[in-house]
This record gives structure tokens, C-alpha cells and sequence, in this order.
């Protein structure tokens, strides 16, 4: 098999690369951004939830804190503050924490550290 063929058609390639670009945190607002406000900061108010995924770094804590047998590239969101943190999920894709965050918690936007989207 050549070089090119193992690894997977453009549009498989085209999605790996979206996917790694992809930042693992996201913040979700019940809000638009205000004229006045920075794209670049993340305001605390209209803040209603964190969307992140599942990786190295956070797997255990995950499934410490919430009992729920989560996979290495699955997503979450969380809602709550400091000891009354609630966790949702696992999701299989940002998408469907996206979708989840919307429907439940009337999450408009979502803003990461490094975009927003």
C-alpha cells in the first residue's frame, strides 16, 4: 500500500487537521458579545458552562470526580461552580456538547482561549 493510501483519503486527511487544530476547551454564553467587549477576553457574566474534551491530562480526574467511565477523546460539559460542579456527558464529539449545551443551558456562543466560535 503506498505512503499516500495509508493515510486516508484528502477529505479523512482534511479532517484529522481540522480536529488537531481544534482546541480542547471551550466556553459557553447565554449571550452575545457586547459592542464594547474584547473578542479576546472571557468575560465572567453570561458565562453558563466549560465544553472540554477528554485527553491525557484529564482522564482521571474526570472519572474520579464523576464516576462515569469516560474515553480518551470524548467530550464533556460542565455547569456550576468550584464544589457544585455538575458534569454532562461523555459526548463523542465537540458537536454534540455543543448541541447539549444549547438545548439545555441556552448557550449562544462559545469562546476558546485561543478563537471564538
Amino acid at each position: 500500500m503506498g505512503q499516500a493510501r495509508a493515510r486516508g483519503t484528502r477529505e479523512e486527511r482534511i479532517a484529522k487537521a481540522v480536529e488537531m487544530n481544534q482546541p480542547d476547551q471551550f466556553f459557553g454564553y447565554d449571550r452575545e458579545r457586547r459592542p464594547d467587549e474584547s473578542p479576546f477576553d472571557l468575560p465572567d457574566d453570561g458565562l453558563v458552562c466549560m465544553v472540554s474534551k477528554i485527553d491525557s491530562r484529564n482522564i482521571d480526574l474526570a472519572r474520579k470526580e464523576t464516576g462515569k467511565d469516560f474515553k480518551l477523546g470524548q467530550w464533556f460539559c460542565s455547569t456550576g461552580a468550584h464544589s457544585e460542579i455538575v458534569v454532562h456527558g461523555p459526548f463523542e464529539t465537540s458537536e454534540n456538547a455543543f448541541d447539549f449545551a444549547y438545548q439545555n443551558f441556552g448557550v449562544v456562543r462559545f469562546m476558546s482561549l485561543f478563537s471564538e466560535s
